[in-house]
């Protein structure tokens, strides 16, 4: 049989090897011919090479595996393949490796240092539709390979799990009612001194979402002490008097003397988030769970649990995150939407989609950041109405998604929320000694899903939503996940083992992609930034009882999707097959993921701003940055910055160098707006503050035809450009931390360098 040339092989090169021919265009030509002959004669060795730069080895201690991160190989590489070869052999990239694979998804050998590891499998990791090519829809993602050599270098997956070993040790635990204090551990740590333990509880300060109020504290115990009911967020503080002589008489008439307060030091400081009953709450919630049956009647009622990390792509979770992802893929046969994307630049707008439903410009249209954010038709209020017991909790309170520059809310969104904790801790410089992602002796993230694991051992009859989002870890480097890994793992299998998952939607989930960073520059890095990661993980119950919904989540995880279709697949989950009435407003962009997405979606369709649309993105040319052009986009994007910043209390700010160029092509179907323009990504870094931006910029490009030559990209002059039109998100790929602490509008800190900080 007549092989075809490798095609999209030819695509991806073709870009590289006429820049590196800039000026010599018969020489492109032929190597162009070169290169046709040699795909032609040789497809069988072009897929093996393709096959070892798009998979990943993993071993751990029982089995080891190579992992194809790549659909379209998978899908249609592979088979394809295996109808004309009888084997394969190849060498894994970066790695003493050699693999030879006899026959398509059968076992097959490896040879790793000289021995043979018998339990070698090729696994698809990212689930795709049965019927069809992902390449048949309207929209495909550039194919970048997320195992680039060059991008693993800076992914930072030689970070190691968070450690946490505080100068001070726990020296009290929670029994399920009753705080006891480890003597053993007292003693281990301080001898014959006797530990003395008080508690005091937090609260939230009524119709304030950022004041606390404190408790005084309990009477001490040496032992044990029964905690009230009610007792939610409470600090444990244990004191001893170091200096003491040991006490030999342990007979039942020995008298105790008090310690003076002044003689006494803090042995141990613990942070604790229980989790009350309330009882009469739970009166209520049953009458709602009633109605909802009677009115509604869904076929379900299933608990929902949200792991989200902020600003990390769906790339990065498949570098750093490999053991969870493998866990949820392989052992959970989750689906992930290898096709997610956001539809804002920050968590805000993002949330506004996963949690409300619109866009952030419906929401302003009516709000803004000086008002409470109760308003908004979250969607855990839902849940709430319908009888569910809520829970929310993050790590990062004071830039939390309702609350960076924002009020916040004026009583508390979820019947749980560890806000008030969360805000404790965070001023409380002493808990964190043993690093910023520690809680004392504990992880800060592993604190919070305590939290949750107390939260559905409290209720296990009770429906549950619960919500937890991480930003400390990530907001700043997003290579910091893989400190996550282990962690994140660990908590899914606790669920697992405990049979919290057996009636449980996960929703494993980012906000947005990296807004900053090394990869973040790279061409790779734009299109992460703008493809966050959702991964749906349901119990094999609920699958094989709804063959239809799993098959749609399966042909979906190939195709367009945003956090507007998760919020309708929550809503959906609710009142899921519901032969009454459903009391919530229809999505006005979001599709259920538990029904068919049209392969013919595209960004204009949900809609996403063409600020994020990334469907058949492809960076066709360098602009030379020294053109004309380029100056003259360069001034239009320094304008546009200068009018989103203060001007009172920030410097003007002025091109300090362009840094990159790029004209992008979009097919004619994907963004209906702009047929009538050219899209160019801008960056460059201004002054004072050497700040780095990227921004989108439309343009008309007055002569097109002549643009096929190279030649005339470089030489892009300024008269062959006009209708500039700046996007509405510029990105800020560097911090601003220091540079804009003069102004409080969240939406002006990334364009303002203050005036009050000296300049040279």
């Amino acid at each position: 049989m007549t092989q075809k040339p490798n095609v999209s092989f030819i695509k991806w090169i073709l870009p590289y090897v006429l820049r590196l021919c800039t000026g010599h265009l018969a020489k492109a030509v032929f190597l162009m011919l070169v290169i046709g002959m040699l795909l032609y004669c040789f497809q069988e060795q072009m897929v093996v090479s393709v096959l070892a730069i798009n998979g990943i080895f993993q071993q751990n201690s029982t089995k080891s595996e190579f992992v194809l991160h790549d659909d379209r190989l998978y899908d249609d590489v592979l088979p394809t393949f295996f109808e004309n070869h009888s084997e394969i052999n190849f060498q894994i990239l970066h790695s003493n490796v050699s693999v030879n694979i006899s026959k398509f998804d059968e076992l097959s050998t490896v040879r790793l240092d000289n021995e043979t590891i018998t339990s070698f499998q090729i696994v698809k990791t990212t689930a795709t539709p049965t019927d069809e090519s992902v390449s048949s829809t309207a929209c495909v993602f550039p194919h970048i390979n997320p195992f680039d050599p060059e991008i693993m270098k800076m992914a930072g997956l030689d970070r190691k799990t968070v450690q946490c070993k505080s100068n001070m040790a726990d020296l009290t635990y929670y029994d399920g009612s009753s705080l006891v204090v480890n003597t053993t551990l007292v003693s281990e740590k301080h001898g014959h001194v006797k530990a003395q333990c008080k508690y005091q509880n937090i609260w939230r300060q009524d119709n304030d979402d950022k004041a606390l109020h404190f408790s005084n504290f309990s009477a001490a115990f040496t032992d044990s002490l029964k905690l009230p009911p009610d007792a939610e967020f409470i600090l444990v503080v244990c004191e001893g008097d170091l200096n003491a002589e040991p006490n030999n008489d342990t007979s039942s008439d020995a008298t105790t003397t008090p310690t003076p307060p002044e003689r006494l030091s803090i042995l141990s400081r613990t942070y604790y988030s229980l989790v009350p009953r309330h009882e009469k709450l739970e009166k209520v919630e049953a009458l709602l769970l009633n109605k909802r049956k009677a009115e509604a009647n869904p076929k379900e009622t299933m608990n929902v649990l949200m792991v989200g990390f902020d600003g990390v792509p769906r790339h990065q979770f498949l570098r750093a995150m490999n053991k969870t992802y493998g866990l949820l893929m392989k052992d959970f046969n989750s689906f992930d939407m290898s096709m997610y994307t956001q539809v804002g630049l920050n968590t805000f707008p993002n949330f506004m989609a996963l949690l409300n439903g619109q866009l952030e410009e419906e929401v302003n249209a009516w709000w803004d950041y000086k008002k409470y954010t109760d308003g908004f038709d979250l969607v855990w209020k839902d849940f709430q109405r319908a009888g569910y017991r809520t829970l929310f909790t993050e790590d990062c309170p004071s830039i939390g998604a309702f609350h960076y520059e924002k009020i916040g809310f004026l009583n508390p969104p979820t019947i749980h929320c560890s806000r008030a904790l969360s805000v404790a801790i965070e001023r409380d410089k002493e808990i964190c000694n043993a690093g910023q992602h520690c809680v004392g002796n504990q992880p800060e993230i592993s604190f919070h899903f305590d939290y949750i694991k107390r939260f559905f051992e409290t209720f296990p009859e009770k429906p549950l939503y619960a919500m937890s989002f991480f930003t400390k870890a990530t907001h700043d480097d997003m290579t910091n996940l893989k400190m996550a890994d282990d962690l994140v793992y660990d908590f899914y299998n606790q669920m697992n083992t405990s049979g919290f998952l057996n009636n449980t939607l996960l929703i494993t989930f980012s906000d947005h992609g990296q807004r900053w960073g090394s990869i973040r520059s790279t061409f790779n890095g734009v299109i992460e930034s703008r493809t966050p990661y959702a991964i749906f993980t349901l119990p094999s119950w609920f699958l094989e009882k709804y063959p239809d919904a799993a098959k749609n989540l399966k042909i979906n995880s190939g195709r367009l999707t945003t956090h507007f279709d998760s919020h309708a697949t929550l809503q959906d989950l609710l009142y899921f097959h519901s032969s009454g009435d459903i009391p919530l407003r229809k999505p006005k962009h979001g599709i259920s993921l538990f029904k068919e997405i049209p392969k013919n979606r595209t960004c204009s369709d949900i809609p996403i701003p063409a600020d994020f649309c990334v469907c058949g993105q492809q960076a066709m040319n360098s602009v030379d940055v020294d053109s004309d052009a380029s100056k003259l986009l360069a001034k239009k994007v320094i304008e546009s910055i200068n009018d989103k910043r203060d001007s009172d209390l920030c410097h003007e700010l002025k091109l300090d160098k362009i840094l990159e160029i790029i004209f992008m092509k979009f097919p004619d179907n994907i963004l209906k707006e702009k047929l009538d323009k050219s899209l160019f990504k801008v960056r460059i870094q201004t002054k004072p503050g050497l700040a780095i931006y990227e921004a989108t910029v439309n343009a008309v490009v007055n002569d097109l035809s002549m643009m096929g030559s190279i030649m005339n990209w470089l030489g892009l002059s300024q008269n062959k450009l006009s209708n500039i039109d700046v996007g509405h998100s510029i990105d800020r790929l560097n911090l601003y931390k220091g540079q804009a602490d003069c102004v409080r509008d969240a939406r002006q800190k990334p364009f303002c360098f203050c005036k009050d900080i000296h300049t040279t």
